[in-house]
């Protein structure tokens, strides 16, 4: 049941949201960086266990991405998995967004 959520819902979902931030990214990306030597920062509030924040950090290194959630077990878990990776432009932090 939940490979099947996973392959039906989650993945072309995260597909769909990649492909939009390409789209963001890749217009705004001069203009939004000051200058050369600077990344641009994104940040996914409510990332939960990292899924969308780990996928982008992974598609679009130059970007540095910073994921955060107010459920410390998930903002451990998605630091884990981005360690696991050996993903360094991105990090997670607890939070409320509130």
């Amino acid at each position: 049941m939940r490979m099947r959520y996973y392959r039906e819902k989650k993945v072309p979902q995260l597909r769909w949201m990649l492909h939009q931030a390409r789209a963001l990214l890749g217009g705004r990306q001069t203009a939004a960086v000051p200058s050369s030597d600077a990344e641009p920062l994104v940040i996914d509030l409510g990332c939960g266990k990292g899924d969308f924040a780990l996928l982008l950090a992974a598609a679009m290194p130059q970007l540095r991405v910073l994921g955060i959630d107010a459920n410390a077990d998930a903002v451990t878990y998605a630091s884990e998995r981005a360690l696991a990776a050996g993903l360094t432009n991105t990090c997670f932090r607890v939070a409320d967004a509130a």
